[in-house]
């Protein structure tokens, strides 16, 4: 069996662009302005303006829309779950917060947090706010959300494959789908990115302590390597694999194969863990070959695991900061790893938790 659909039958298509609406209240005070005639945003601009130079004449402040627009983004920090959603509310540009490119959260997740804000500055002025009812269920962002039906299939159909490869194919053949099989258990718990030879050395993983050391990407302005803690499936998946490069490398020794080596530097950790047997030789995982050998199931790009873990974690309830620690979004200065911060194993450790139980869901 297999996914032969096209890329756009498998995501949800979020939508790109979200209203924030302003209460009643404020939006009938701009609307008055100048005896009620509608404004440009450049005409507004120019009253605020006007008005903010007579409040400063008279009371001696400093006021001006920058200082007052940017305490915006103050005041959410206090009542925001994800830093993301408030980059999102003030329209901070994604190539500064790359995790933007990954997110798609419910639109009511940011008109609330919005609303929130709002109520709390109208009831200084003693103003009960009212709101528009709009249809707040839609999702906007990441344009990479697969949906969960599909991401349940996939799996279903590589354990199927895998069953029926254990019975008729080569043991070469079987031991690249079982590679494949595990890559993406990984990938999807960890959001490691599609790079040549993923989850380099087996000694990157601590079994005893349940964690993974990740570093594939480079960065000049902080750290970039970060450590995750791997949920309980994961742990077995790779005790799992670790029983099979070893029966691989001694069914290669009888063999006298060429390749018995490579086995067994895997399992020592001296070469690349995750092996993969393609046209003769036994090679590490490479993105070019992932994309070829799952054309015909999941014909998306290889880093969808990663879209989908950033949403779905805060579906979950898991707080952003972790969730950008766990996916090294973390912004300069903030890194999870790094001397001030105060992230310990046991945050990481209930992501994993949260991990185990999506993963029970995906079958």
């Amino acid at each position: 069996p297999s996914l032969r659909a096209s890329a756009a039958n498998l995501l949800s298509n979020p939508q790109t662009t979200f209203l924030l609406h302003l209460p009643t209240e404020l939006y009938q005070q701009i609307h008055s302005f100048e005896g009620g005639k509608l404004f440009l945003p450049a005409d507004i601009e120019l009253q605020l303006r006007t008005r903010l130079r007579s409040i400063n004449a008279e009371q001696g402040t400093r006021f001006t829309l920058s200082r007052i627009a940017g305490d915006l983004a103050g005041r959410l920090i206090g009542q925001a779950e994800d830093p993301v959603d408030i980059d999102l509310i003030c329209g901070v540009d994604p190539a500064h917060t790359p995790a933007m490119f990954y997110y798609a959260p419910i639109g009511h997740q940011l008109s609330s947090l919005h609303q929130q804000d709002n109520n709390r500055l109208l009831q200084a002025a003693e103003i009960a706010a009212t709101y528009v009812e709009l249809d707040q269920s839609i999702r906007v962002g990441s344009r990479l959300q697969v949906a969960t039906q599909y991401v349940e299939r996939l799996f279903a159909i590589q354990s199927a494959r895998l069953r029926e490869m254990a019975r008729r194919s080569a043991v070469e053949a079987f031991h690249t789908e079982f590679t494949l099989f595990v890559y993406q258990i990984l990938a999807l718990a960890t959001g490691y990115r599609p790079v040549t030879a993923p989850f380099e050395r087996r000694t990157d993983f601590d079994l005893l302590r349940g964690t993974l050391w990740i570093s594939e990407k480079e960065s000049r302005s902080g750290l970039a390597a970060r450590v995750v803690v791997l949920p309980d499936l994961v742990i077995r998946q790779v005790a799992l694999y670790d029983e099979h490069l070893a029966y691989m490398a001694n069914l290669m020794a009888l063999e006298q194969s060429p390749h018995v080596e490579k086995f067994r530097a895997a399992l020592r950790g001296d070469g690349p863990y995750l092996l993969m047997c393609h046209h003769g030789r036994c090679v590490p995982i490479r993105p070019r070959l992932l994309v070829q050998a799952m054309s015909d199931r999941f014909p998306i790009p290889l880093n969808w695991g990663r879209h989908f873990l950033r949403t779905r974690l805060r579906d979950e309830g898991i707080p952003g900061h972790l969730v950008n620690a766990w996916l090294g979004h973390e912004k300069f200065g903030d890194e999870a790893g790094g001397p001030w911060s105060g992230l310990s194993y046991g945050d990481l450790k209930a992501v994993a938790r949260s991990l185990n139980a999506v993963f029970s869901t995906l079958g």
